[in-house]
């Protein structure tokens, strides 16, 4: 059984509950209002960019066939030439033939990337065939490739590749024997 005390105690509890709510509901309720009317809408995206590059690849001259074109990707180095083909920085997923030109999108750390190439696994072996097919360049001839510079809140745009199956690049990287390949002949 609740006893008269019991209840004026509880009666008491209510009341104070009610005061502190009555102060507190509304100070929260005018700091939010507040809050809402001074927000211009987060980030302008127009100064903020998460740091990265995009293009298209263009593809031209003859497809390999499948048995000599077991991968494509685009693939990002600090240094050319890279060492090595597996000292890169980033690579993208499998870049499909069928949709030419492709449009891509690489997010990546800010700094400077001396190439951006696009490679062709060309044999079954994961770590001794792959060769450049097509690089970033703004030079003409394409000879030589061009480097970019990603600050912090960049995102570049018009980062161009094509692809001209007929006609590969220079490889930088090393082959088995040490030496680089142009085609069919090598140079140290």
């Amino acid at each position: 059984m609740i006893s008269l005390n019991n209840l004026r105690a509880l009666n008491l509890s209510h009341k104070i509950i009610l005061k502190i709510l009555s102060v507190f509901v509304p100070l929260w309720l005018i700091f939010h209002i507040i809050n809402l009317l001074s927000c211009d809408h987060g980030i302008d995206p127009k100064n903020w960019a998460e740091p990265g590059f995009s293009g298209k690849i263009t593809f031209m001259g003859k497809i390999p066939p499948k048995d000599s074109l077991y991968d494509l990707r685009l693939v990002v180095y600090k240094k050319y030439p890279p060492p090595n083909f597996f000292e890169f920085v980033k690579f993208s997923d499998s870049i499909p033939l069928n949709q030419n030109p492709y449009q891509y999108t690489m997010l990546i750390q800010p700094g400077t990337y001396e190439y951006i190439v696009v490679a062709q696994q060309y044999g079954p072996n994961l770590f001794l065939h792959w060769r450049a097919v097509g690089f970033y360049s703004l030079l003409p001839g394409k000879q030589f490739p061009s480097a970019i510079t990603i600050d912090e809140n960049t995102f570049l745009t018009n980062i161009d590749i094509t692809v001209d199956f007929d006609h590969l690049p220079i490889q930088p990287f090393l082959n088995i024997n040490n030496t680089r390949t142009l085609n069919s002949y090598s140079f140290y």
